[in-house]
């Protein structure tokens, strides 16, 4: 009679995620303290089978008597398919309850061949079990002293200077340069032509223990980057000589007015007859950006005045720094861009001086350059942190843009900067990404270019848009170990802009050495 009652009572009650049943009235009468509870006067709280499965086994259950005291020697059990509380089971059933161990019988109003059955036990160190075995050494390779120390690859370069500037001599020795492939060079990829010059090593950099890390070999314009890397064990060294190809490369040996001539000449012819031309800067920090685009800005004047004898030449000098744009020739203006009529980007407020001579020019740029936007970083001292754009506007009707792009920077160079500098180094490096995608919308032919990427794009949506526009990408590149991995970014940005990224080649080497392991 209990049983059959007990059975009624389980299954018109509701289905409750965790269901608390007792074998006596719901009333529950007082216990006096310090007395022993007889077994029918606890209470179970019971949880489903989801909420442990995968487990080994499952946890404890909180068998708990009126006074909230657990009693020990309970395990939880697991709940049926549809969620209904099992009364009694094999190993978990409760004293006055149902049970029964034969197949086939009821238990608690359910059959026994419908219970759900307990999970199995995980297996222990499985993927994504909740416990790991933990293995033990028992290799004796693993004991003892461990005589490996990791290091950063510039500290790996500088301990085993020695032995890759030998393997890159080396390398220079063997290498014909008959043998290379030359690449074209004129009006590719809709008016994109990409140089490129290695700047000399300074005598501070060498007393560091910094070597030569670059070949360049201008004949042919190819550029080869000699990455030198540990192996894994830290001792044994190989390098990866990749090598790049450009419309022209320029040495540490070239002049400015060498690259001026090879490079720049042909630009400014065009805009003197005019067309639109645009020449950029672009490297990384302290790769002497800088230094070459005065070179350039000063023999572009004097070509200009010669070619335009009493012409009308207007110029116009400002900078931008991440979405701001200044004046750099009235520095109280506020400069700013608008859309006109015909879809076009005017660069609005600016100051625009008509200038007679070169000398005139240059004194304006001379000002401009010290109120530009500079700080010390530490590849720089003075690192420009904006993009210098000058602007001359000749009585041809042509167009010359002369653009010194803000150095990138890898984050381990700006790690011990101030949240302002990171956040400048932030938009410089965005801003020279949209101005990436859109020289690779041009490479590939795209008809529309993204040139709303930033502020610098903007300026010069008809140097991407216009047909009689031509462009050229002038990289500079660092020759110091340090600066590998800055040098083969730049290297692959500006390559993949005048589409020769295809030519490049890649050799590895081992490099012999002595060191034996301890």
């Amino acid at each position: 009679e209990n049983s059959s009652a007990t059975e009624n009572s389980l299954e018109d009650r509701p289905i409750h995620p965790i269901s608390k049943i007792r074998n006596s009235s719901d009333d529950p009468a007082p216990v006096p303290k310090n007395s022993n509870q007889p077994a029918a006067e606890f209470e179970t709280e019971f949880v489903p089978q989801s909420k442990f499965a995968g487990f080994g086994k499952p946890p404890a259950i909180k068998t708990k008597d009126k006074r909230g005291q657990q009693a020990k020697g309970t395990r939880r059990k697991a709940a049926p398919a549809g969620g209904r509380r099992v009364a009694g089971a094999r190993r978990h059933s409760l004293p006055g309850s149902p049970t029964s161990d034969k197949p086939g019988e009821k238990v608690g109003g359910e059959s026994a061949e419908n219970q759900r059955p307990l999970p199995k036990p995980a297996v222990v160190g499985s993927t994504g079990g909740p416990r790991r075995a933990q293995h033990k050494r028992t290799s004796s390779r693993d004991d003892g002293v461990s005589t490996r120390i990791n290091f950063d690859k510039r500290t790996s370069r500088h301990k085993n200077a020695s032995h890759f500037a030998s393997a890159v001599q080396r390398y220079r020795q063997r290498r014909d340069p008959e043998k290379m492939v030359t690449a074209q060079r004129g009006r590719s990829n809709r008016g994109c032509v990409v140089c490129v010059r290695k700047r000399p090593l300074f005598d501070y950099e060498a007393a560091k223990g910094e070597f030569d890390c670059i070949t360049v070999y201008p004949i042919k314009g190819h550029c080869v980057v000699h990455n030198c890397q540990m192996q894994a064990d830290m001792y044994r060294m190989f390098i990866k000589h990749e090598d790049f190809v450009a419309n022209a490369s320029f040495d540490e040996h070239a002049a400015t007015e060498t690259v001026y001539a090879d490079c720049a000449a042909s630009l400014v012819e065009l805009s003197i007859s005019g067309g639109i031309a645009t020449i950029f800067m672009y490297g990384q920090t302290g790769s002497g950006k800088t230094y070459t685009m005065k070179g350039l800005q000063r023999m572009a004047a004097e070509h200009i005045f010669a070619a335009v004898a009493g012409g009308r030449i207007v110029m116009s000098f400002f900078e931008i720094a991440g979405k701001a744009l200044a004046d750099l020739i009235e520095p109280e203006g506020c400069v700013e861009l608008r859309q006109d009529a015909d879809g076009i980007m005017q660069v609005c407020g600016a100051a625009q001086v008509e200038v007679a001579n070169p000398g005139e020019m240059l004194t304006v740029l001379e000002a401009g350059e010290a109120r530009r936007a500079t700080h010390g970083t530490d590849v720089n001292s003075v690192s420009s942190r904006s993009h210098s754009v000058l602007r001359l506007e000749l009585s041809t009707g042509g167009t010359l843009l002369l653009i010194d792009c803000a150095g990138s920077e890898r984050k381990e160079d700006s790690m011990m900067h101030s949240a302002e500098r990171r956040r400048e180094g932030a938009q410089i490096n965005s801003s020279l990404h949209a101005l990436k995608e859109c020289f690779r919308a041009m490479r590939e032919g795209n008809p529309h270019v993204p040139f709303r990427g930033s502020q610098l794009t903007k300026v010069l949506q008809e140097s991407f848009t216009r047909e009689d526009a031509l462009t050229m990408v002038l990289a500079t590149l660092s020759p110091t170990p340090t600066d590998i991995e800055h040098s083969i970014s730049t290297l692959r940005t500006v390559t993949m802009l005048g589409g020769t990224d295809g030519l490049r080649t890649e050799i590895k080497e081992d490099v012999p050495t002595s060191i034996r392991k301890r």
